[in-house]
């Protein structure tokens, strides 16, 4: 009886083990790929492809300001 409950004990120990390492190795692979990849975002303007920006806000601005300009 007491060796089948140390024996539950020492696997339910391995896995523990297992899945925090396994959540500290995801955690550094996401934190690597999140820190080096910037979301890049496709600009058009009349269905007319115009090129790509990294910061969507200040484009938007940008093209706000423009439009307030031209009327």
């Amino acid at each position: 009886m007491v060796s089948i409950f140390k024996n539950a004990v020492v696997q339910f120990r391995k896995w523990m083990k297992f899945l925090i390492i396994l959540a500290i190795g995801l955690g550094i692979i996401l934190f690597v790929v999140f820190s080096t990849y910037k979301p890049i975002y496709s600009v058009t303007l009349n269905n007319e492809f115009l090129g790509y920006t990294d910061n969507k806000k200040n484009l938007q601005d940008k093209i706000s300001e423009y439009m307030k300009k031209r009327k």
